[in-house]
């Protein structure tokens, strides 16, 4: 109340306000929200007076400026309104290894043109070259920090690292990213270690359980290997058994330990030499030496020699080819069978001599 002694002189009883700015830091520093008061009397809020707020709460993050300029053209008074936000943290990925070969096998019969199945293809087997690619690691990563509105660091959780565990046959690079195969062979993978068997061991018969067979390495085969079926090894193949009327090819020796019955269609390739306990109606070729006890109407061709002295050793029928020798304890028979010998050429270089006459004289009678 005033009193007497007051009147008729002035007397404050309001005075003017300017706008302001009220900014509060919630959630942990994690966002930063404004309310603009009402000016009265006074002079509007301006952007420097909401930066000179936010500064004093000491956000320097994350802020909104279009929202405050939004804010602040709309007098938007007395709204409770989040004007600036942290930066979540991008944690690190947890490090990938990828397997590059089937690690496991599921058994199908190959598809062949016109809805046929070749069950003899049954691709049972991986087998890998010298420096093939076996594992790849993608590395983990770090991640990225986060920042609170105040410019406090939120810490992200770094990935975890996997090994690549190189194995017997193997060798991963320096820089620990890649795993290759040392040798040829069948990549194993156990326990998360990765190694290279350089010997494929089929116990039992090469059939339509194992299908045919193309392996990177050495083979053994402690059964047969069945009529119709392709075993294939870029080293060597030993087989304790019988080989019937089938295709059988070495990049080095190949041991039949039961004989061949080949039936006029069983095939031996060999790039060094041949073994057989015997060798029936069936072609044999090897870029050094064929040794058996005994032939019979087979066609052999030789890189270095032909030996058949064990046992019978015995040459009935057939056609024998060498570079430097053939030795038998018996040649032909007294029933008067064909048996060819040829010694003291290459027969490879024969056989592609022989062809290429052929090709000449059938481009000059197209010349013609």
């Amino acid at each position: 109340m005033l009193t007497a002694a007051l009147f008729d002189q002035p007397v404050p009883v309001a005075s003017a306000r300017d706008g302001r700015a009220v900014i509060a830091l919630e959630d942990g520093e994690k966002k930063a929200s404004m309310t603009l008061e009402r000016p009265y009397g006074g002079r509007e809020i301006t952007m420097d007076d909401v930066r000179a707020a936010l500064s004093e709460k000491g956000v320097s993050f994350g802020i909104d400026h279009e929202a405050i300029e939004e804010a602040l053209s709309r007098k938007t008074y007395g709204s409770h309104l989040t004007v600036a936000r942290f930066e979540e943290p991008t944690h690190g990925t947890d490090a990938v290894v990828e397997y590059l070969f089937k690690t496991h096998l599921t058994i199908h019969p190959k598809e062949m043109e016109g809805q046929k199945i070749d069950y003899r293809e049954l691709e049972s087997v991986v087998s890998v070259q010298k420096g093939t690619p076996l594992a790849r690691k993608t590395p983990a990563t770090k991640g990225e920090n986060g920042s609170t509105v105040t410019g406090k660091p939120l810490l992200a959780k770094p990935g975890k690292d996997a090994r690549l565990v190189a194995g017997k046959g193997t060798k991963l690079s320096e820089d620990g990213i890649e795993l290759r195969a040392e040798i040829d062979g069948q990549p194993i993978l156990r326990d998360r270690t990765v190694s290279v068997e350089p010997v494929l061991d089929v116990r039992g018969d090469i059939d339509y359980c194992t299908g045919n067979i193309n392996f990177a390495g050495s083979v053994r085969v402690s059964g047969n290997v069945i009529s119709g079926f392709c075993l294939k090894a870029t080293e060597h193949i030993h087989i304790d058994g019988m080989v019937e009327d089938a295709f059988i090819e070495a990049g080095g020796d190949v041991l039949i330990r039961g004989g061949m019955q080949g039936r006029q269609k069983g095939t031996v390739k060999a790039g060094r030499e041949v073994n057989a306990l015997f060798i029936e109606q069936a072609s044999v070729e090897a870029g050094g030496s064929i040794i058996a006890s005994e032939t019979l109407h087979s066609n052999l061709v030789a890189g270095q020699q032909i030996i058949i002295t064990s046992g019978k050793g015995h040459i009935c029928g057939g056609t024998s080819a060498a570079r430097n020798l053939i030795r038998a304890n018996v040649i032909g028979s007294e029933s008067g069978v064909s048996t060819e010998l040829a010694v003291g050429f290459e027969p490879k270089e024969k056989a592609r001599l022989e062809r290429l006459k052929k090709e000449r004289a059938e481009r000059t009678a197209a010349l013609e």
